[in-house]
């Protein structure tokens, strides 16, 4: 009889105190984990320089710039992005002309023709914005995008050919309307005869502001 006095006495003192509690206590904290994009850019023009590892016998360093409209921050047109190519030829195509093996391609008319330039428009997507800690002592912002499109290619003797390419970017922000990007992109050919190539693309921008920065980023502090 004694232990179940105690037991009700110790109920009685509990729902007491819980009832003296204020409401807010008793409440599950509301949890606030994402953040409005600190950077991003709606005009950005790009100085671009990179490298075509188009096959084993010619390698092209690549210089070129884009423009690009982002009429939200998710999706932009990336409205041209131009590139011209200094080939260097490797020294596989003399070796096996020497041992007596005929070179010849199985597109572009047979022929190992390097890379002129390129010109493409494109659609970009940008679902990923990031924040990260950089070594303990700054905030880094970055995003990924997507993009897709069609274009032209100009081969040095076989002249122009169609192009479609596909790829990714990530972008780094340095300050308020600019970043650095680090580009990958696939591309895919065909010549007249309908024979289709590919080759890849590597390749880093530094990119900035065309014009103000956005109105509403302009009260915001680096790296908020």
């Amino acid at each position: 009889m004694r232990e179940f006095l105690i037991v009700l006495s110790i109920t009685f003192v509990g729902t007491q105190v819980l009832a003296q509690l204020p409401k807010k206590a008793l409440q599950t904290p509301q949890l606030v984990a994402i953040q409005n994009k600190a950077n991003y850019l709606d005009h950005d023009l790009s100085l671009e320089f990179g490298v075509l590892p188009s096959d084993a016998f010619n390698k092209g360093v690549t210089l070129g710039g884009s423009y690009t409209y982002f009429y939200s921050q998710y999706s932009a047109w990336e409205i041209i992005n131009l590139k011209g190519s200094i080939n260097f030829e490797t020294s596989l195509k003399q070796d096996l002309l020497d041992v007596g093996v005929d070179v010849t391609n199985t597109t572009l008319e047979g022929k190992l023709d390097p890379i002129s330039f390129i010109i493409t428009s494109n659609y970009v997507y940008t679902p990923f914005y990031s924040k990260s800690l950089l070594f303990n002592s700054s905030i880094l912002n970055s995003e990924t995008s997507f993009v897709a499109g069609i274009g032209t290619i100009k081969f040095k003797t076989t002249g122009f050919q169609p192009l479609v390419n596909i790829g990714a970017y990530a972008r780094y922000y340095t300050d308020l309307g600019k970043s650095w990007k680090f580009d990958l992109r696939w591309n895919f050919h065909s010549d007249s005869s309908g024979s289709l190539g590919n080759f890849i693309f590597i390749g880093a921008s530094y990119s900035m502001q065309l014009g103000d920065v956005p109105e509403h980023l302009k009260t915001k502090k680096r790296f908020e």
